[in-house]
């Protein structure tokens, strides 16, 4: 954005909307990780500390996504 500062062709409008574009961007990537942060409370929710790491659910949840 600050790159348009220097092009003097360029207009407050045209700053606007690469900022709007930006913001979309930035609203996509944080709805993922929310996604993200659901699913890795869940799987945390579904840990037993005392099993070993053949039956830990995180893991196994890990191999199936492969």
């Amino acid at each position: 954005l600050l790159d348009l500062k220097v092009n003097s062709k360029a207009r407050c409008g045209d700053i606007q909307s690469k900022a709007e574009a930006r913001l979309k961007d930035v609203e996509v990537k944080i709805k993922r990780l929310e996604a993200i942060k659901r699913v890795l409370r869940e799987l945390v929710q579904t840990c037993h500390r005392e099993q070993t790491t053949d039956h830990c659910p995180i893991l196994q949840s890990l191999e199936e996504e492969r």
